[in-house]
């Protein structure tokens, strides 16, 4: 099918906000020991969606002082009564007058000031984590060898907070006229065909055969394309492919979104179908699964998560692990993930303990 139209170049549409906490008590508390006290800030702002005026968003800053005693791999005390200052930044969006949900994706840097608001410390960016459909969050520890060298002279603590936000949206860049526009093959046969007719492939899990078709497996995947092209190997011979490390309700969600182009519900395997997904480089499926496996990240299975994240190069899921451990090191320490952690991943223990020091 061909046709006319107008096609357009474009753009992520970003929105950034910027703020600046001062906790004036800050000197007082280290003076008298007084820890685990927080700071509490709330700051709205407009203007977020140049599409939307009335949409805005409420951001709120917890900042608390406190102080934790440090141990290696085994056991050995490290330091004691290491301060930090224990960051958490929350945002709220208030969708108006919006037919779509408002789902960003942001990251945030924060930064401690001096009194000519020059930076003394700061972190890296780190990626926000929905906690909602509305809402997301960012927390960061940011150690303290000596707290007082880090205050204004009046004895407060001024931290920035720098909030970068990818609205999802995407806006013309520049436009062009076509004349002919084909309809993307693969797409136009998935909305025909189910898996279930005129299968010419059988993939096989643990004894159960799913029928597929070779053009619509090779059309997602550049690893099956390559193995339906040899036509002497095994599988193009039998039409069958065996897959031995992939259980069948997993198998099962794969092939889901191969020909639905989504996952409508993952049932609690989205561990399984990163593995999948990197297996057969399915990039978009690897993406939705990352982003549930982030919202289900748990004292049980965080060190496998931190692992999974590291072995496909997903800084999302490794940085939502380093997060998660360091918001719970004393229930993750005690977990059997976590001893699997330190006989087989020093390296990664000693990435948590960077974090910590």
């Amino acid at each position: 099918m061909k046709g006319n139209g107008t096609y357009s170049y474009l753009e992520p549409l970003i929105s950034e906000v910027e703020h600046i906490f001062v906790i004036d008590d800050f000197a007082s508390r280290i003076e008298s020991g007084l820890f685990h006290k927080e700071s509490l800030f709330s700051s709205e702002f407009g203007n977020i969606h140049p599409s939307d005026p009335k949409l805005t968003m409420i951001f709120q800053m917890e900042v608390k002082f406190d102080r934790f005693e440090l141990y290696d791999v085994n056991g050995k005390l490290l330091q004691i009564n290491c301060p930090f200052i224990a960051v958490r930044l929350h945002a709220k969006g208030l969708k108006q007058d919006r037919s779509v949900e408002f789902q960003p994706k942001g990251k945030c840097q924060f930064t401690i000031l001096d009194d000519f608001e020059h930076p003394i410390k700061e972190s890296e960016d780190n990626q926000m984590h929905s906690s909602g459909v509305r809402s997301w969050y960012v927390e960061k520890f940011l150690c303290l060898d000596d707290p007082r060298t880090y205050l204004c002279e009046s004895g407060a603590l001024v931290l920035r907070s720098h909030l970068t936000l990818n609205l999802g949206d995407r806006i013309p860049k520049r436009s062009y006229k076509r004349e002919d526009q084909s309809l993307d093959v693969s797409k136009a046969l998935s909305q025909r065909l189910s898996r279930e007719s005129y299968p010419d492939i059988y993939l096989v899990s643990q004894g159960l055969r799913f029928p597929c078709h070779k053009h619509m497996l090779a059309s997602c995947s550049e690893v099956f394309e390559a193995m339906f092209s040899q036509e002497n190997s095994s599988e193009a011979i039998s039409n069958e492919v065996k897959i031995e490390d992939i259980d069948p309700d997993t198998l099962e969600k794969v092939l889901d979104f191969v020909y639905k182009d989504k996952v409508v519900d993952f049932e609690g395997l989205a561990i399984n179908l990163i593995y999948a997904a990197e297996k057969y480089n399915l990039e978009n499926l690897k993406i939705l699964a990352v982003q549930r496996a982030v919202q289900q990240i748990n004292v049980m299975n965080v060190s496998e998560v931190l692992i999974l994240g590291d072995r496909v190069q997903s800084n999302t899921l490794k940085e939502a692990a380093m997060d998660f451990i360091l918001r719970n090191i004393q229930s993750v320490r005690s977990s059997a993930g976590w001893k699997e952690l330190t006989q087989n991943f020093g390296n990664l223990v000693d990435e948590v303990l960077g974090e910590l020091l």
